[in-house]
């Protein structure tokens, strides 16, 4: 009777599982903003001067995120639309029977120049000044979906 009994619970928690559905996403990758590691970071050109960390969240319904050797993360400066420099994401692979996959990405952002309005030098130490950094940013996947396009909570860079 016991074995009935654990062969009868056992292909409940079968069934259970199996009948479990997968997330249904969109094909193109969906992203949202999450944090930011810190608000603001010293100016500077060279890029190891200060950086901060981005976390955003992503869901791409047919599992095609990621490659060892394409840009796939795209930032924009809010402040004159100058593309920077793309990411790549690593290659995710498929999570349990679905295509459908989520997750974060985790970008270290370099610090920039503070931009001035009166005709100052970039990346020129004036003491006190600050300047606002946004980005806007967007993902694509292997097959060329790109993501909605979101704004980066807004960086201070200290010009001192």
């Amino acid at each position: 009777m016991k074995s009935l009994i654990y062969s009868f619970c056992a292909l409940a928690a079968l069934l259970a599982f199996s009948c479990s559905n997968p997330p249904d996403y969109p094909i193109e990758p969906v992203i949202e903003f999450i944090s930011l590691s810190k608000p603001s970071m010293q100016q500077g050109r060279n890029p190891n001067t200060d950086s901060t960390l981005l976390t955003i969240s992503f869901t791409d319904g047919d599992g095609d995120i990621g490659s060892d050797d394409s840009i796939a993360v795209f930032l924009v400066d809010m402040r004159d639309d100058f593309q920077q420099p793309g990411f790549r994401i690593p290659f995710v692979g498929q999570q349990g029977v679905g295509k459908g996959i989520s997750g974060e990405i985790y970008i270290a952002l370099p610090t920039s120049c503070c931009y001035y309005e009166d005709g100052r030098s970039p990346c020129e130490q004036v003491p006190g000044a600050t300047d606002e950094l946004g980005y806007e940013l967007w993902i694509t996947d292997r097959a060329g979906n790109e993501s909605n396009h979101i704004d980066v909570a807004p960086i201070i860079l200290r010009c001192d």
